[in-house]
């Protein structure tokens, strides 16, 4: 349930600051990196006035996947514990699963309309890079994609210099 208000959050946030006096309402941009990406995604999706997004391996997708992996070292590893303590008969799976879909990342990647910037992180471990992969795939916007093979889940210098050019480009 955080997750839907946090969104909702980004939404009340850029109603504000559209109302600032020096800001176009019509040209927004939205970045974020690992959970803010999954936002940024998200929001961006459910905001027709951004017009250029930015996300670096998102988090908060392909949560079939990442359940049935069972991994407990990454920023997933709630879900391991739930089936581990609320689900060990696994009668539960489907349901769970479902819950979780309505914030699933790749459902909104595909209603994005703007022009999108993504980086993906190879060797990270928190968000898998094929969960990244899947999130970039949905895409049907204008879309580039960086990837970055030996790097985690970090600070990647050369992405803000991408970032930097991308919000140069005139649409």
């Amino acid at each position: 349930m955080i997750f839907y208000k946090n969104i909702l959050d980004t939404l009340i946030l850029s109603k504000i600051v559209s109302s600032f006096e020096d800001i176009d309402e019509k040209k927004l941009v939205s970045f974020g990196a690992s959970q803010g990406g999954a936002y940024s995604i998200i929001f961006s999706a459910l905001n027709k006035n951004v017009t250029k997004c930015i996300s670096l391996y998102p988090f908060l997708a392909n949560f079939k996947n990442i359940y049935e992996k069972d991994n407990r070292k990454n920023a997933y590893s709630e879900l391991t514990h739930h089936g581990r303590w609320f689900n060990t008969t696994g009668e539960n799976t489907e349901k769970f699963l479902n819950n979780l879909y309505y914030l699933d990342t790749i459902n909104f990647a595909k209603n994005l309309k703007c022009s999108v910037l993504f980086g993906i992180s190879n060797l990270d471990e928190d968000c898998p890079k094929e969960t990244q992969e899947k999130i970039y795939n949905e895409i049907n916007s204008n879309k580039k994609s960086c990837i970055y093979k030996k790097y985690y889940h970090e600070n990647i210098p050369n992405f803000n210099d991408e970032i930097v050019n991308f919000l140069l480009e005139v649409e």
